[in-house]
């Protein structure tokens, strides 16, 4: 046929062996006709090859799974003793709402003489609140001395100055940052034990240094012990409630 390859093609090509085409074409420079240059092409229905599983895929989803369980563990953790201290320290700033400023008088001018005894001109706010037990310094950007109502009148003027001093050492020594900072990391690893009792031993020596502090100023004997169970709180060696204030 007229539109045959063969009537297009040179007729040497078609009827010649393999090895005389490609001398043919190579001679005419054309592209020699190799058998090896014709491919089979893969079959259409042919299977996909086979894939294997690798033995560690399925323990790294495993693990990634761990991890994100453990976090969210953790974050709930967080979450819970950041809102738990949160409620304490609101109702404590509500109760303090109630409080009474104590802005002039004989308690507040021995307070400010104390804080000219440290070096410091002026004094933290000082509030009388009949809803708390102990005396405590709160408030790190507004620091204000927090007194019992009842507690002036037990105690004589001596161990009154021991409780200011306490508290206005605390002050000075801004316990108050540090304080911030141990709830801080507490939150953060809420489930290391040994966190809650380094907070604790902190707290502690954190007392006994500003108990310190008084005995250094002359104004509590180490001699001399107290003799009731109010000035042995107070003046030597005064409890803080842990997590609220230094």
């Amino acid at each position: 046929m007229p539109w045959g390859v063969g009537n297009w093609w040179p007729r040497s090509l078609v009827e010649s062996s393999p090895q005389e085409r490609i001398e043919l074409a190579e001679s005419q420079n054309l592209a020699p006709l190799r058998p090896a240059a014709i491919r089979s092409t893969p079959s259409i229905n042919a299977p996909p090859p086979a894939t294997t599983k690798r033995p560690g895929a399925a323990l790294s989803k495993n693990s990634q799974s761990i991890k994100r369980f453990l976090f969210v563990v953790w974050l709930t953790g967080v979450f819970g003793f950041l809102v738990c201290f949160a409620l304490r320290y609101a109702s404590m700033t509500r109760d303090l709402r109630r409080a009474r400023a104590v802005e002039e008088g004989p308690l507040r001018l021995r307070l400010e003489r104390l804080a000219l005894v440290l070096g410091r001109k002026s004094a933290p706010e000082l509030l009388l609140s009949g809803g708390m037990h102990s005396p405590f310094l709160i408030g790190p950007l507004r620091p204000r001395i927090v007194l019992p109502e009842s507690l002036p009148d037990p105690l004589s003027a001596e161990q009154m100055d021991n409780v200011l001093l306490h508290e206005l050492v605390h002050w000075k020594r801004r316990d108050l940052w540090v304080g911030w900072f141990q709830v801080a990391a507490q939150a953060l690893f809420w489930f290391h034990p040994l966190v809650w009792l380094a907070n604790a031993q902190i707290r502690h020596a954190r007392e006994y240094a500003c108990d310190d502090a008084v005995l250094r100023t002359g104004r509590c004997e180490r001699g001399a012990a107290p003799q009731n169970s109010m000035a042995n709180r107070f003046c030597a060696s005064c409890r803080r409630r842990p997590g609220i204030h230094p």
